[in-house]
């Protein structure tokens, strides 16, 4: 099961570089979204982090597709105001594209336009949905059931979810506030990995 974290749009390039050479063996992709920093700021920010040694292909740039392809990026993670899948992958044909989504019928045009992956949510209660609906594990599983794409999930996931998330064909899952609300998001990653390896020594 793919780990992913998502940066919050609240740290320096140089604070996710600390982290990414602490804790970044113990996670699979590293989602680049910073919605409020300029599209200069977020090319210099990833190429210091390539620089440093983070590998680009463990790198997801949130929207931009634009500077996924001018830093050499192999993924892209689309939301419902950028461009589709098809607009993408018609100028950079060999990249990643995933789409979010929100709903099977949401997740069926993403496959249909080229996505090679969705990301749907919020599956929990979590404070950057608040007042929304959560979607609920059994929504997220009966989903990727109708998809022959990969599918993963996000919002409020916790350790404690991944024995369920392994359960079905959900491929991964991403968080955000669980690692970068934590008291300490380096022990926080290794929580989730811990998690993910005892699924796997279960299964055996």
């Amino acid at each position: 099961m793919e780990f992913h974290v998502v940066t919050n749009g609240k740290l320096g390039f140089d604070e996710i570089i600390r982290f990414m050479k602490i804790a970044g063996s113990k996670i699979d992709y590293l989602h680049i979204r910073e919605k409020e920093k300029t599209a200069m700021d977020i090319y210099e920010g990833v190429r210091s982090l390539i620089a440093s040694g983070i590998p680009a292909e463990k790198l997801i740039m949130n929207d931009r597709a634009d500077i996924a392809w001018a830093v050499g990026l192999t993924r892209v993670q689309l939301g419902y105001k950028s461009l589709s899948p098809s607009a993408v992958k018609s100028a950079v044909p060999d990249i990643h594209a995933g789409q979010s989504i929100h709903s099977l019928e949401e997740a069926m045009i993403a496959e249909k336009s080229g996505a090679d992956s969705v990301l749907f949510g919020h599956l929990f209660e979590t404070g950057s949905k608040k007042g929304l609906l959560p979607k609920g594990i059994e929504s997220a599983k009966r989903l990727a059931c109708r998809l022959s794409i990969d599918v993963l999930v996000i919002g409020g996931i916790k350790p404690m979810h991944i024995q369920t998330l392994s359960e079905g064909k959900i491929a991964g899952f991403a968080v955000m506030s669980g690692i970068w609300e934590s008291s300490s998001p380096i022990s926080a990653v290794e929580e989730y990995r811990n998690a993910i390896t005892a699924c796997k020594e279960a299964r055996l």
